[in-house]
């Protein structure tokens, strides 16, 4: 059964997040905006080339960043396309794609943001791009638009129930994370002691009783 229905638009399972122009662009580098990376699960780049100018290039990749003004930007790895080239062979009217995850980025360094750079190279040519959003965040509001979810819910705001599954939404929990900082004797070296080097605390969400 399909749970897809009028009140879920296509822009909100996907969208176009970024864009670079198609047109006659002259050999320069061109990007798109930064892309925030916690709004979406992934993003498809496609990029576009019409007709190449004699011993034209193109190249395509994928940039991340700290923030949206793209502080410490640099590439990400492995993301970026096959050179596009007129010397030798026709690679005009031709279209290349880079996907990426958001757990792609160098998460652990706090990068957070991403945009497309494509460069034309040698000669002016039509080229172009759009950046596509895939696998939007907030699925349970996704499902409830379309129809599934708590009925009593989708009642009150006059969506039609396809599937009353009043699980969706619910149980969801923030995961607290604290620090403790503390001051050693002289003669104790932790770092020669890696089973003193991690302390958890555990919260439930069970109340004492």
């Amino acid at each position: 059964m399909s749970i897809a229905n009028a009140n879920l638009l296509p822009s909100q399972q996907a969208a176009v997040v970024g864009a670079i122009d198609p047109d006659a662009l002259a050999a320069n580098t061109y990007t798109t905006g930064w892309i925030s990376m916690a709004d979406f699960y992934a993003i498809q780049a496609i990029v576009m080339a019409g007709t190449l100018g004699s011993s034209a290039t193109i190249d395509a990749k994928l940039e991340q960043a700290t923030d949206g003004s793209g502080t410490g930007a640099k590439d990400v790895s492995g993301k970026a396309i096959t050179q596009l080239t007129q010397a030798g062979t026709d690679d005009s009217d031709k279209q290349a794609v880079i996907n990426c995850r958001s757990e792609e980025l160098d998460i652990d360094n706090d990068f957070t943001h991403v945009r497309l750079s494509l460069t034309v190279g040698t000669a002016t040519s039509d080229a172009g791009a759009v950046v596509m959003s895939a696998g939007a965040l907030k699925s349970p509001h996704i499902l409830m638009l379309s129809g599934v979810g708590p009925k009593e819910q989708l009642d009150a705001f006059g969506v039609p129930v396809i599937r009353d599954s009043p699980g969706v939404g619910q149980n969801l929990f923030n995961h607290p994370m604290g620090s403790v900082t503390f001051r050693v004797k002289d003669d104790i070296n932790l770092a020669s002691n890696s089973g003193a080097l991690r302390f958890g605390l555990r919260v439930t969400s069970t109340p004492p009783s």
